[in-house]
């Protein structure tokens, strides 16, 4: 599963890439397809630069998102890599959860195998191993996510 994933990664930079500079090209040209563009076939004064600031923020969020969705594999990544170091009887349903959900509270229902105090002792190794992080900063009620 994981070569799948990192075969994966230089054709969705390459996507990304390839998208992104079309749609920047499109905007720097001024070819918004026909939207704009006055009956006598002048462009609407207004619509000008609109139409090449949409443009360009949407690719840039679609290059933002292929670069999230590539820290989000190499995370899990780093989780899968960790699951054999891992000794507690409910370790994969707490992983399995770990990569289904968001965020997971130690005091959440891991499958039952996993007291509350099992919980917190496997997330704490976790995030020591490097596999998860600790997301709220506080000590007394945490959350736990890739």
């Amino acid at each position: 599963m994981a070569s799948r994933r990192a075969s994966a990664a230089p054709a969705r930079k390459a996507a990304s890439a390839s998208l992104s500079g079309a749609l920047t090209a499109r905007a720097q040209a001024g070819n918004d397809g026909g939207a704009g563009r006055r009956a006598s076939g002048l462009e609407n004064p207004a619509d000008c630069g609109q139409t090449a600031r949409v443009v360009f923020a949407y690719a840039k969020a679609a290059a933002i998102a292929v670069d999230l969705a590539g820290d989000l594999a190499r995370r899990a990544e780093n989780l899968e890599k960790a699951a054999p170091k891992l000794r507690a009887k409910g370790a994969g349903a707490a992983l399995q959860a770990l990569l289904d959900e968001d965020c997971l509270a130690a005091s959440s229902e891991l499958g039952g195998q996993l007291s509350e105090r099992g919980a917190r002792r496997l997330f704490g190794r976790l995030v020591a191993l490097g596999a998860i992080r600790e997301l709220t900063g506080r000590a007394t009620f945490r959350l736990y996510g890739l």
